[in-house]
C-alpha cells in the first residue's frame, strides 16, 4: 500500500476544469445565438432583395452581407465578455441609480467597442473609396463617424442582451433556491419520519417482552414458543431500518407473525383474521404502520373485557386510494353497533400494567401526514362492541413492481 505524500502529478484541478468547461460552453452559446440571430436578418434582408428584384430569384446583395454579417460576428465575438461582465454585475434593487448608471456606461463602452470592429470589416466588405479631403485620416474618421451614427441600436441591444440574461439568470436562480428548500424539506420529513419509526420499534419490542416475561414463571413451554416467534419478527423489523416504506404484502406478514405471538398469548380468547384484496398488497405503506394499530386494537378490547375477542385486519383498493381498516369487537356480537368519531387522544398504548403511556395514534398520524400531507386520513371509531381505526392513504407501488406489471401487461 502506498504511504506517503502523493507525487505532483500535473493534472488539472477539478474546479479548472469546470470553470474552463463552462467557460467554453458560455462561448458555444453565446456565439451560437448570435450567429442564429445574424441568420434570421440576412435572410429578412435576401427576402428584401427577392421584392426588390420583383420576385426574381437572386441571391443575397452584396450590400445585405456586408450589413449583417460583420454586425453579428461582432457580436458573437463580443458576447462572452458581455456575459461575464453580466455575471460580475448582478443587478441591486437597493442601488438602483448605481446598476443603471453602470449598465448604461458598460453599453456605451462596448457598442464603442462593437464598432470599432463591425464598421472595418463593413468598409472592406463594401470597398467604398476612401473620404476625400482628410488624408490619412479618412478611414480612422469614417469608423468614428460611423460608430457614433451606429452605437444608439448598439447600446439598446446590448441592453435587451443584458435583460433577457438576468431574466433568465433570476429565474435559474429561484429554480435552484426552490430545489435546495425541497432538499432541506426532504430530508427534515425524513428525519422526523426516522425518529418517529425510532419510537415505534423500541415500544413494540418492551411491550412483546413484558408479555412474554409474564409467563416465564407459570408456563415456560408457552413463554418459549413466544421468544421464538419474537426472534422471527424481529428479523423481519430489523430488515425495515432503512426503510420509510414497504409493500402491504410485506406489511401484512409482519402483522400475522405480530398476531401469531399474540394467539400464543390469548390462546382460544383471540381470534385474528387478515382480509386483504389481491390488487391491493402491492400498495407500498409506511413500515410497521398497522401493528402498533393492532396492538392498540388488544390493550383496549380484549385484555379489558371478559370473554374472547376478535381482530380483523381488512385492506382494499378504491380507484387511486388504498382503504385500511383495523378493527376490534367482542366474538359473540356480529357488528361493532353504532360507531362514533372518536378523539386520538384517549387511545394511548401503555408500556407496562401501572399505566405508562407511550406510542399512540398519534405518532401513525404524524407519520402519514409528513409522508402523504392532506391526500391521507385516519379516524379513530369506537362503539358499544369494540372500535376500529379507519386509514385512507394514496394508492402507490413501488417503481419495481410498476415495471414488472407493465411488462407482464
Amino acid at each position: 500500500m502506498f504511504v506517503g505524500p502523493m507525487p505532483d502529478l500535473d493534472f488539472p484541478k477539478p474546479t479548472t476544469y469546470r470553470r474552463s468547461r463552462r467557460r467554453w460552453r458560455t462561448w458555444a452559446w453565446s456565439f451560437g445565438t448570435a450567429t442564429l440571430v445574424g441568420a434570421y436578418y440576412l435572410i429578412e434582408g435576401w427576402l428584401f432583395d427577392i421584392q426588390g428584384a420583383r420576385g426574381t430569384f437572386v441571391p443575397p446583395s452584396r450590400e445585405t452581407i456586408a450589413m449583417i454579417v460583420p454586425w453579428w460576428l461582432t457580436w458573437a465575438l463580443l458576447a462572452p465578455v458581455a456575459i461575464r461582465f453580466m455575471a460580475s454585475h448582478p443587478i441591486d434593487p437597493r442601488a438602483r441609480a448605481r446598476t443603471v448608471g453602470l449598465y448604461i456606461a458598460a453599453a456605451a463602452g462596448f457598442a464603442f467597442a462593437h464598432g470599432t470592429i463591425s464598421v472595418p470589416l463593413w468598409l472592406a466588405a463594401m470597398d467604398l473609396p476612401p473620404a476625400r479631403g482628410f488624408g490619412a485620416f479618412s478611414t480612422p474618421l469614417r469608423v468614428m463617424w460611423l460608430t457614433i451614427l451606429r452605437s444608439p441600436t448598439a447600446v439598446l441591444q446590448f441592453l435587451t442582451f443584458a435583460a433577457v440574461y438576468h431574466a433568465v439568470a433570476y429565474a435559474r436562480a429561484l429554480h435552484e433556491r426552490e430545489l435546495a428548500a425541497s432538499q432541506v424539506q426532504a430530508a427534515l420529513v425524513r428525519a422526523e419520519l426516522d425518529l418517529l419509526k425510532a419510537r415505534l420499534e423500541p415500544h413494540f419490542l418492551f411491550n412483546t417482552l413484558n408479555a412474554i416475561t409474564s409467563y416465564i414463571r407459570a408456563n415456560p413451554t408457552l413463554a418459549e414458543r413466544m421468544v421464538a416467534r419474537l426472534a422471527r419478527l424481529l428479523r423481519g423489523v430489523l430488515e425495515l431500518r432503512n426503510e420509510q416504506e414497504i409493500p402491504l404484502s410485506r406489511e401484512l406478514q409482519l402483522v400475522d407473525e405480530y398476531l401469531d405471538i399474540q394467539r400464543l398469548r390469548f390462546g382460544d380468547r383471540l381470534d385474528a383474521t387478515i382480509e386483504a384484496d389481491a390488487d391491493a398488497t402491492s400498495a407500498l405503506v409506511p413500515a410497521l404502520l398497522l401493528q402498533p394499530l393492532v396492538e392498540n386494537a388488544l390493550h383496549h378490547g380484549l385484555e379489558r373485557r371478559p370473554g374472547a375477542g376478535r381482530v380483523l385486519v381488512r385492506t382494499r383498493r378504491d380507484g387511486d386510494v388504498l382503504r385500511i381498516r383495523v378493527e376490534e369487537r367482542a366474538v359473540n356480537s356480529a357488528s361493532l353497533g353504532t360507531l362514533e368519531v372518536t378523539p386520538e387522544e384517549s387511545l394511548v398504548v401503555v408500556t407496562n400494567g401501572n399505566g405508562g403511556t407511550g406510542v399512540g395514534l398519534s405518532t401513525t398520524r404524524s407519520r402519514l401526514a409528513q409522508l402523504h400531507g392532506a391526500a391521507q386520513d385516519i379516524t379513530l371509531l369506537t362503539g358499544p362492541a369494540g372500535s376500529a381505526v379507519d386509514i385512507t392513504l394514496p394508492f402507490r407501488i413501488a417503481p419495481s413492481i410498476a415495471s414488472l406489471e407493465a411488462t407482464d401487461a
